[in-house]
């Protein structure tokens, strides 16, 4: 492989694993919105619910 291939591939390769980076934390961001609204809503059934405990 000529050096220009493998510059256009580590090249490639780089934005692979920018995008890959990117993908992992928009869903670990999701988990934590989805996770505080879960939270969120325990706590105020809990609350609107507590004479019944």
């Amino acid at each position: 492989m000529d050096s220009t291939a493998h510059g256009i591939l580590l090249e490639w390769e780089d934005g692979v694993q920018y995008l890959h980076s990117a993908e992992k934390e928009w869903f670990y961001l999701q988990g934590v919105k989805d996770g505080m609204g879960m939270n969120r809503e325990m706590n105020l059934y809990l609350k609107n619910n507590q004479s019944e405990f």
